[in-house]
């Protein structure tokens, strides 16, 4: 279960790029056969395959990030790396202030962040004050940072 539901700011910025991004690819997939060549068509595989992958990727990525909950543990998905953690390597869920990044993008500005204590030590979720799915909207905030807190009670209760 996905903590948090996707937020307007995220979609009012995933939904164009990913609309721009089909209105150029779909052209460029199509224009391929008109190409004649094989080493034209060799070039032009080459760049849609350059390009067209990571770009593909990192949208995808972009729609799937965020904070995952379901009985077994917590999954953190962020656009390069997704970590898994049992329930029961979870030591505590605490809230950093903090310098977190404003609204998934490399920017930090103050605010807060939902972070799971470990044995290895903290891991940062997707849920900050400051997210594309939570930015200007404290209520949502604020249910998503007890959604995370009371599965860690509940999972602890069960064992």
């Amino acid at each position: 279960m996905r903590v948090t539901a996707r937020g307007p700011w995220r979609l009012l910025l995933l939904i164009p790029l990913t609309l721009a991004w089909i209105s150029v690819a779909a052209p460029a997939l199509v224009a391929l056969t008109a190409v004649r060549s094989l080493a034209s068509l060799a070039l032009v595989v080459l760049v849609l395959l350059a390009v067209g992958l990571p770009v593909t990727a990192v949208l995808v990525r972009a729609w799937v990030a965020g904070t995952f909950v379901c009985d077994g543990g917590v999954k953190v998905s962020t656009v390069l790396r997704t970590t898994a953690i049992p329930w029961d390597a979870v030591t505590g869920v605490r809230v950093d202030t903090d310098r977190v990044p404003w609204c998934g993008t490399p920017l930090p500005i103050a605010g807060e962040r939902v972070v799971l204590e470990t044995a290895e030590g903290p891991i940062p979720t997707t849920i900050t004050s400051s997210s594309p799915d939570l930015w200007l909207r404290p209520q949502a905030w604020s249910a998503a940072r007890d959604r995370v807190r009371l599965w860690w009670r509940e999972s602890r209760a069960d064992a």
